[in-house]
């Protein structure tokens, strides 16, 4: 038999196995009472602990969608820029390879108009192929967008276009937001 130090205090367990479990007892849940503390296997822990304070475009990235199938559109091409607040989620349209990718990602989600969404991490990325407001051509976005830190954003002529016909509030907001930065770098041309 293999001989093993025993964890404790003073000798830390530094190469655990995969299938090793972590206990979290900060967990909260109804399921807690049912089954104590909630055990999570150390590779699902350690990306969990990884991606939570990434931010939105670390939790996509860690989705590892394939290049060139997908694209980062609705207000997240003004949040890479700084010309507005990060929100809580981003949206993103996909095609082909990043579409099928997705789902294997997250929950499949009907939208009331019978579409379909993939939606990760508890909705912070929502993963479609089709764009509820306006008539877009999906491929065309996803062809022509801009990659900024390796992830590829819908064209901001594109995201003018549809904050324009949403007409939101938060919509109307971001466009006077974009105006304003346009007037303040206007040779960045982003």
């Amino acid at each position: 038999t293999e001989h093993r130090p025993k964890s404790g205090p003073h000798r830390p367990a530094r190469h655990r196995p995969v299938h090793q479990t972590l206990k979290l007892p900060t967990f909260r849940s109804p399921l807690r009472a049912l089954f104590g503390v909630l055990s999570v296997p150390r590779g699902l822990y350690d990306c969990l602990v990884t991606t939570r304070d990434q931010g939105l475009f670390g939790l996509l990235r860690s989705l590892e969608l394939p290049t060139g199938d997908y694209a980062v559109f609705g207000s997240g091409p003004l949040i890479v820029r700084g010309i507005i607040e990060a929100t809580n989620d981003l949206d993103v349209i996909s095609r082909g390879r990043a579409w099928k990718h997705a789902l294997r990602c997250g929950e499949l989600v009907s939208l009331p108009d019978g579409d379909r969404i993939v939606s990760c991490f508890d909705g912070a990325i929502t993963i479609g192929r089709n764009w509820a407001y306006g008539d877009f051509d999906i491929d065309e976005l996803i062809n022509t967008a801009e990659a900024i830190d390796g992830i590829p954003f819908v064209r901001l002529e594109h995201v003018v276009r549809y904050k324009e016909i949403a007409a939101r509030s938060k919509d109307v907001a971001h466009l006077e937001r974009l105006a304003e930065h346009q007037q303040t770098r206007p040779s960045a041309g982003t």
